[in-house]
């Protein structure tokens, strides 16, 4: 990948992970095990490309 689809990829990890946390919390569904293992899946990924974006010395 290059450094600018890893960049945009990094951004579409980040609106993705605040749309879908906002969505279950109006819908209260933040306390339902099988909801935060999905968010925490979604966020593990995006510290990950985070990581990648830092070992490449871009700005994430």
């Amino acid at each position: 990948m290059s450094d600018e689809q890893l960049q945009t990829y990094y951004r579409e990890l980040g609106d993705q992970l605040v749309r879908e946390t906002r969505a279950r919390r109006e819908a209260g569904l933040l306390t339902r095990p099988a909801e935060t293992d999905r968010l925490e899946l979604l966020r593990a990924r995006w510290n990950e490309v985070r990581s990648e974006l830092r070992h490449r010395e871009l700005t994430p």
